[in-house]
C-alpha cells in the first residue's frame, strides 16, 4: 500500500508557486515540480517520482524540506562538487 501525502499548507503553496514564477536552474526546477506536483493532489507518490524523474524517498525528502523550512530550505542544496583528484596534475602530464 502506498504511503499517502499529507497536503501542504495553502502558504506553502503559494509560496511554491511564486518560486516557479521565477527563473531557476534545473535542479531547482526539478524540486519545485516535485513539490508542485504533490499539492495537486492528483498523482501517487509513485507517479510523481516517475514524472519527476527521482525516487518515491526524494518525493518525501522534498516535501519535509518545505514544510519544514519553506521554499528557501528546499531551494538550497549543500553541493560541494566533485572530489579533489588524487594524482597531480604534474604527475599526470607525464604520463
Amino acid at each position: 500500500m502506498a504511503r499517502t501525502i499529507p497536503p501542504l499548507g495553502e502558504e506553502v503553496v503559494n509560496a511554491v508557486e511564486q518560486a516557479w514564477k521565477q527563473a531557476q536552474e534545473d535542479w531547482a526546477r526539478k524540486r519545485l515540480l516535485v513539490v508542485r506536483l504533490i499539492a495537486q493532489h492528483e498523482l501517487t507518490t509513485e507517479q510523481i517520482a516517475q514524472v519527476a524523474g527521482v525516487s518515491c524517498k526524494t518525493v518525501f525528502n522534498y516535501r519535509d524540506l518545505v514544510v519544514e523550512g519553506g521554499v528557501a530550505a528546499l531551494l538550497h542544496r549543500n553541493w560541494a562538487g566533485g572530489r579533489t583528484p588524487g594524482v597531480s596534475t604534474f604527475v599526470w602530464a607525464k604520463v
